[in-house]
């Protein structure tokens, strides 16, 4: 996380709508209702009152703050973002002592991180023995950069990088799979075929239907496709999937 964020992109990620996408996600929203709402309800598992000391690593707008009622929670991001209690330096690290945190949050960081190696090693670093670190990235998605975009991952090359980095993974779960991360693709505009081709004309109908219909669609989605959401157990039946979704802990050893 080297690469210096530009002031355009640091207040877009603060601004009210992209933070209710996100803390609130509402059938019919234009943004990316059919994920978001399955990272919400994924996120909201670690959800906790207890007394604890989080780092929100990769900040932005820190839109699952209130998952930590009674937690002492602190920012890290770049120092265009606002209130953060550290910015994050050239090696991409925080200048904090080593076991200083009992959970340490990380939502769609580390495909924008330019070494995630020395990123992981960071969060072994400040998290105390025991601690956790709740990360979640991309699996399938768009470029975007922010400011830029390196890399995705599967599940298993997650576990991979995470175990060398000291971790030991405690639970793994894919998000927005199967038939639901095909309409969401859909819907997104991603599957580009040329305009005037049969594919293109008949993208271009479901698309136009899907916005005049949107609310309805996702709660359809919602109820029918309820299984494709957070998926924790035989995740190898899920092949395509959005993002994905670990608990690690810091051993004590």
């Amino acid at each position: 996380m080297t690469a210096p964020l530009s002031q355009n992109i640091a207040e877009n990620i603060q601004n009210d709508k992209y933070l209710q996408e996100r803390t609130a996600p509402r059938p019919g929203d234009l943004g990316f209702y059919l994920h978001l709402s399955d990272l919400k309800l994924a996120l909201d598992s670690i959800a906790t009152d207890r007394r604890i000391l989080v780092l929100d690593y990769g900040s932005g707008g820190s839109p699952y703050r209130h998952l930590f009622a009674n937690a002492e929670y602190r920012r890290a991001d770049f120092r265009e973002f606002k209130d953060i209690d550290y910015i994050i330096n050239e090696s991409g690290g925080v200048e904090e002592s080593p076991n200083t945190f009992d959970l340490i949050l990380s939502t769609q960081v580390v495909e924008h991180v330019e070494n995630p190696h020395l990123y992981f090693a960071e969060c072994r670093r400040l998290l105390k023995p025991g601690g956790k670190l709740v990360l979640t990235t991309h699996g399938s998605f768009e470029d975007h950069g922010c400011p830029y975009d390196y890399q995705r991952w599967t599940v298993y090359g997650l576990h991979r990088d995470l175990e060398k980095a000291g971790f030991e993974i405690e639970s793994s779960s894919k998000l927005t799979t199967g038939p639901r991360a095909v309409l969401f693709f859909i819907e997104r505009g991603w599957l580009r075929t040329p305009k005037f081709s049969i594919l293109g004309s008949l993208f271009l109908v479901i698309r136009s239907i899907l916005k005049l219909v949107r609310p309805f669609y996702h709660r359809l989605c919602d109820r029918e496709l309820s299984q494709y959401r957070v998926v924790s157990s035989n995740l190898d039946d899920h092949a395509l999937y959005i993002a994905v979704f670990v608990v690690a802990c810091k051993p004590f050893c």
